[in-house]
């Protein structure tokens, strides 16, 4: 694919360089050919606590809700099976679970990670805005509890919430999903179509038809919105 599509820009006497293509997959399978805000970073670290793993258990043992309990984090991507190790390369902890992968062979460590698990377009054969992506991401949930020792799993009382940046694919694609869904604006693009929220919070919301999708600056005000 890569070769095809430089071919068409080379002169009869000129040939594609053989470093190119295996230079470019490296690239962006690393660090090399990304950058992470400094502020994703930091949220994912105040995600993933040290006594995260611990208190579902507690909680489980002693028969209570696990809602107040369970913070779980995963990544839906329209991307492909590179992901995982380019989150890797940029200092995100990622557990090594994929779907169509058995939970129940992935047991919770001491280590707790950033990322519990990651969805890939890829893996699905959906992309987003399909809902049957975000789906699979609710059934890897539910799979990671059952196989973590819950025999009921009652997902309605947990909050999905998704973070993208992109209103159609990201925002409307979680809102239509019945996700709670924030799509962060960094350079204010949104700024004209959104309006201050029917709750007087600070952050604003783009509507369509019955969803609502928040808008944020930063992921300052993601935390704002998921801690507070």
């Amino acid at each position: 694919m890569i070769e095809n599509t430089f071919t068409p820009f080379l002169t009869k006497d000129r040939k594609l360089p053989p470093a190119l293509a295996p230079a470019l997959l490296h690239r962006f399978n690393s660090k090399d050919g990304y950058e992470m805000c400094p502020d994703v970073l930091e949220y994912l670290k105040s995600l993933s606590t040290p006594d995260r793993i611990a208190r579902l258990r507690r909680a489980d043992r002693q028969g209570h809700g696990m809602s107040d309990h369970r913070v779980v984090v995963g990544i839906i991507s329209n991307s492909d099976d590179r992901v995982p190790d380019v989150l890797s390369s940029l200092g995100i902890t990622v557990k090594p679970l994929r779907h169509g992968d058995d939970a129940r062979n992935f047991h919770p460590t001491n280590e707790t990670p950033d990322v519990d698990f990651a969805i890939m377009s890829y893996d699905v054969g959906f992309e987003k805005p399909d809902r049957r992506i975000f789906e699979a991401a609710t059934d890897m949930l539910r799979s990671m509890l059952t196989a973590e020792g819950h025999r009921e799993v009652e997902l309605k009382y947990w909050r999905s919430i998704y973070v993208g940046d992109e209103l159609e694919k990201d925002g409307f694609g979680a809102a239509d999903a019945g996700w709670d869904s924030i799509v962060v604006d960094r350079d204010g693009a949104l700024n004209d179509r959104a309006s201050a929220s029917p709750d007087e919070s600070s952050v604003k919301h783009i509507s369509r038809g019955d969803c609502s999708v928040m808008i944020a600056r930063d992921f300052n005000d993601v935390r704002e919105i998921t801690h507070g």
